[in-house]
């Protein structure tokens, strides 16, 4: 069975790619950076557990930037072929990061030649390395051919041009198996969301369903060669299955503009659209509606307008590639792609539009979307330097660069004392934020909350007062408040469900901060119902993940056993003795997984939330649905932590309450469930503690 490895496995491509090698037989190792939320989504539907047996998919942590992590993988994993598609590809954010996309785009190529080399794979592993047509930059001649001299515009550019020239000096000076590939514009509904095909068509979905008004673009007439991805990665492989190797451009030889690309979108979205005026006065508006995709579009709207900064100033003339060498030595035509999914079945015809899966109708926001937070302008997280506020915050900042037009606003204890009235006043009405997501809290285990009772109930209450009335002062009209499981009775029966608030008796060891979260649900409750506000509470299970407190006075149990088996582990000792019996069980949601199920509840309209909630009953679980015990919670993070020793259980510590689990129908049958694996989570946040180990909370 052949080995590949892929960098970039997580990236269009890559995703593609894998799919491909997996469908031949391959086994396919792919590096994947590792990062605090997971960024695995375009493989999730091929992705194995490691602990299955026999695996034909394995991820490994690495980062094109390290050489020691780079020769280890491929040391370990002696692959026949090694397909590096890994690189920071935005020609943009290259001018803004050019020392970064060197390091990464033309020493990370580098880097992998170099360990093929040392380990003396040179024989074995056949390379290839994914270029690009911005190495024609000012183009000197159409169409642009192997032979084609390059004249790079862009940091991005002259990085690749290192890395596609050190491909020819690896393969000329010790004989490695080195090709480029010299990609010429490639698509697909999983191309990213800043690229211009994306742009478009989700732009133009979020236009027909009424969350966006206008669409601004740059040169409409600008010409492209477009072709799919899943050709060109069929291409890729090919090209290695040579038997010399051989750079080759890929492409398809057509070219079609931005403009028509917007038409074939529209088209296929009910929508026929009419241009008037000239150069960056052009504009578009509505001139039908065929089809109930676009449910909310009026005639004469405006839909798509020039911005004069996204003119490009550093292309020539268009490009466009000759792929013919290229398939006449390996055989590939175009494929049934690229006609089919991008482009028009005719050339240069617009009447023959994309086929749907290149506009996203699988990608279209439900028109819920149109009252939630993704049409809001200005957010304040409460909390953002917390384990839970700072995943919301990634969150959002990820939904930022997307294109959503958020306004995120922050600020640290030593800015604004949330314990503090006046300090909170003046802060709500300079700011005026839009959405209030309040995740600060003083939290901790049952240890921190038997010392700190006092503390725990007057700062959580006074948090809760300041930053919800204060809002609501200020004309904040959405708003949601993070609680906690501990809110329900101590024997409340399994799983907990939202009804059983205030049904019995709280649990001692950490009744003054329930209390306190208590109070949030039923503040957010009375204000709505007295002022008509729309503030909304989430209750998570035990969260974890990165971020999280390590310190063994005041962490939860899940942090806590990371760090003490980890430090068992690094002292040789045979034995950790865990608090308690070691019987109760628990459930524990990835800190993600929460920042995720938050935006979903506060982008929720209103009648959805209120058709699904009570107006004293409003608040909403989150968690996993599943639970563990102690013992076994322990048992798993001493595997992952590579710890040998005994567990032992220490009886004369307090156990808590015997077993919580969370009741999370009611935020199912609305649309979310959780997506990250225990172990996997575990895993997750382990990496995190041992890469943060001098800045975190310990």
């Amino acid at each position: 069975m052949k080995k590949a490895l892929i960098t970039g496995i997580t990236g269009q491509d890559g995703s593609y790619l894998a799919e491909f090698l997996l469908e031949k037989g391959y086994e396919v190792h792919g590096i994947k950076r590792r990062a605090s939320s997971f960024n695995t989504q375009r493989i999730d539907h091929i992705y194995q557990d490691p602990h299955t047996p026999d695996p034909k998919i394995k991820l490994h942590y690495g980062d094109l930037t390290d050489s020691s992590n780079l020769t280890r993988i491929l040391s370990q994993v002696e692959p026949d072929e090694v397909y590096n598609l890994g690189a920071q590809s935005h020609v943009a954010v290259s001018f803004e990061a050019p020392e970064y996309t060197a390091d990464v785009d033309a020493m990370g190529t580098m880097r992998l030649l170099e360990a093929i080399r040392f380990l003396g794979l040179e024989k074995k592993t056949r390379f290839y390395q994914a270029s690009t047509s911005e190495l024609y930059g000012k183009v000197v001649e159409i169409p642009q051919t192997e032979t084609t001299p390059f004249y790079p515009r862009s940091p991005y550019a002259v990085a690749k041009l290192y890395a596609y020239w050190i491909c020819v000096n690896y393969r000329e000076a010790y004989g490695v198996y080195a090709c480029n590939g010299i990609l010429f514009n490639h698509e697909s509904p999983r191309r990213g969301e800043t690229f211009v095909t994306r742009k478009i068509t989700r732009g133009m979905a979020n236009i027909a369903q009424g969350l966006e008004d206008c669409l601004y673009m740059g040169n409409i007439d600008a010409l492209r060669d477009w072709g799919h991805a899943k050709d060109y990665v069929r291409m890729q492989w090919m090209m290695l299955q040579q038997d010399t190797p051989e750079d080759f451009v890929i492409a398809t030889g057509v070219q079609y503009s931005v403009r028509e690309f917007i038409t074939w979108t529209a088209r296929e979205l009910g929508i026929e659209l009419a241009f008037s005026g000239e150069g960056v006065d052009e504009i578009a508006t509505v001139a039908s509606v065929t089809s109930d995709m676009a449910p909310t579009r009026q005639t004469r709207r405006c839909r798509h307008a020039h911005r004069p900064a996204l003119f490009p100033a550093r292309r020539g003339r268009n490009p466009v590639g000759r792929p013919e060498q290229g398939q006449a030595e390996t055989g590939l035509g175009s494929g049934n792609h690229g006609a089919g999914d991008v482009r028009g079945n005719g050339r240069r015809r617009s009447e023959n539009r994309p086929a749907s899966r290149a506009v996203e109708r699988t990608r279209v926001r439900a028109s819920r979307g149109a009252r939630g937070v993704r049409r809001m302008t200005k957010i304040y997280i409460a909390g953002h330097r917390g384990m839970v506020g700072g995943a919301i915050l990634r969150l959002l900042q990820a939904r930022q660069a997307a294109g959503e037009d958020l306004r995120l606003v922050t600020r640290t204890h030593a800015e604004v004392d949330l314990t503090d009235q006046a300090a909170v006043r003046d802060f709500m009405q300079a700011e005026a934020p839009d959405v209030v997501i309040l995740a600060a809290a003083k939290v901790g285990g049952i240890m921190a909350n038997n010392t700190y009772p006092a503390d725990f109930i007057y700062e959580n209450l006074m948090i809760e007062c300041n930053v919800i009335h204060q809002a609501f002062a200020a004309g904040v009209t959405r708003l949601l408040q993070l609680g906690s499981s501990c809110i329900y009775p101590r024997a409340v029966p399994q799983p907990m469900r939202e009804h059983a608030l205030l049904t019995g008796v709280l649990e001692p060891t950490n009744e003054p901060y329930a209390i306190a979260k208590i109070a949030g649900i039923k503040l957010c409750e009375s204000y709505n119902r007295q002022h008509g506000t729309d503030y909304r509470s989430v209750m998570p299970t035990n969260l974890y993940g990165p971020g999280d407190n390590f310190h063994p006075e005041n962490s939860h149990v899940l942090p806590a056993l990371i760090r003490r088996f980890h430090e068992a582990t690094e002292e040789g000792r045979d034995e950790v003795v865990i608090w308690g019996s070691g019987i109760p069980r628990r459930e524990f949601l990835h800190v993600d997984d929460m920042a995720e199920a938050s935006l979903f509840v506060l982008d929720l309209p209103h009648e959805d939330y209120a058709a699904n909630t009570e107006p004293m009953l409003s608040h909403i679980n989150v968690g996993s649905g599943t639970d563990v015990s102690i013992l076994e919670l322990a048992q798993m993070v001493a595997e992952v932590t590579g710890f040998k020793g005994r567990i032992g259980t220490d009886t004369s510590k307090p156990d808590g309450t015997m077993r919580k689990l969370m009741d999370v129908s009611r935020l199912a049958a609305m649309g979310w469930t959780a997506r990250i694996g225990l172990r996997d989570g575990i895993e997750d946040a382990y990496r995190w503690f041992l890469d943060h180990r001098d800045t975190a909370r310990l």
